[in-house]
């Protein structure tokens, strides 16, 4: 078959076999490629072949994945800042938040890098530690020298 330009073989969504449409539906619903499998009426195999012969498909996949990872980020949020009614009340999601400002923050909240020092002596020690500070200082926005 011939390609249209753009990668592919020239198989529009209509042209797709039926299973694809299921496919995908699913896999924006939650991104799991098993699930979304068997919803199609298919097998992993099978569709991770179609995805490797047909790059729009590919395009779509990831893009369904990327929407069911977006709507769980959203419900996150909401979790994190509106909570859940439970028998005491409203429960909020701390660690969700936790998370989220991990994930959208990371310069302010998230995980700082350990330092590993491998000296044999206390002077190699001090030593370490004052090119290391050395070198942090020097990487501090807006910190002249």
């Amino acid at each position: 078959m011939a390609g249209n330009g753009n990668g592919s073989r020239g198989l529009t969504p209509k042209k797709r076999p039926e299973w694809t449409r299921t496919f995908l539906t699913r896999l924006r619903d939650g991104p799991n490629v098993a699930a979304a499998c068997i919803a199609a009426k298919t097998s992993r195999q099978n569709a991770y072949a179609y995805r490797e012969r047909h790059p729009d498909f590919a395009e779509e996949w990831d893009l369904a994945i990327d929407v069911a990872v977006d709507t769980l980020a959203e419900e996150c949020f909401r979790r994190a800042t509106k909570g859940v009614k439970v028998d005491e009340g409203i429960k909020y999601a701390d660690t969700l938040a936790i998370f989220l400002l991990k994930c959208h923050r990371p310069e302010v909240y998230g995980d700082k890098p350990a330092l590993h020092i491998h000296a044999d002596s206390p002077e190699a020690i001090a030593k370490a530690i004052r090119d290391c500070a050395g070198g942090m200082r020097s990487s501090v926005p807006g910190d002249a020298e």
